[in-house]
């Protein structure tokens, strides 16, 4: 992807889709999906055709360039706080992608702050940037899911091999997107 359409998907990926989140009806009924179970569904191979979805809704945000960018960003955000404000991390709302599946609003905003951080990092990396401007807890949650997803793609043993014992298994097994 181009700078402009990183920052098109960071900025639809994890601003824009968790409003469009909180104006969803109740999540549906049934036990909710974890983030890390959510994402876990997003295909590894980049020809997949979700991936040319992604990219081609990331170029359509940033078509008209970083200013209206971001200020689509802005009045995301001021909304979105509105709605946080007297919110419940508790509860059960559609997800935006599947409205069939119930998450709580603990889990989709995790989801929303992973993207916002791998993106970020992706973005930094592009134009040369080391640090991040996310506090310690929001990347600490970000890898926290990212194991998760791993936990539920290649399963625990596969997982703790990589993270501890990479004589008896590869680093594949901690590959998330």
């Amino acid at each position: 992807m181009s700078v402009g359409a990183l920052a098109g998907h960071l900025v639809d990926s994890g601003i824009l889709q968790a409003e469009e989140g909180f104006v969803l009806a109740e999540g549906p009924a049934g036990q909710p999906i974890t983030a890390a179970r959510m994402l876990s569904w997003v295909p590894l191979d980049e020809g997949s055709p979700v991936h040319d979805g992604v990219r081609s809704a990331a170029e359509a945000h940033a078509v008209e360039g970083s200013e209206e960018l971001i200020g689509r960003a802005r009045a995301s955000l001021e909304r979105s706080e509105a709605v946080l404000a007297r919110a419940s991390l508790d509860a059960v709302i559609a997800h935006p992608w599947a409205p069939s599946l119930p998450i709580t609003l603990f889990e989709f905003l995790g989801s929303r702050i992973l993207e916002l951080v791998v993106h970020v990092d992706d973005l930094a990396h592009s134009v040369g940037v080391e640090e991040l401007p996310f506090c310690r807890e929001a990347i600490e949650l970000a890898c926290h899911i990212g194991i998760d997803i791993n936990v539920e793609r290649y399963g625990p043993t596969a997982v703790l091999r990589s993270l501890f014992r990479r004589d008896r298994n590869s680093l594949d097994a901690l590959r998330t997107f």
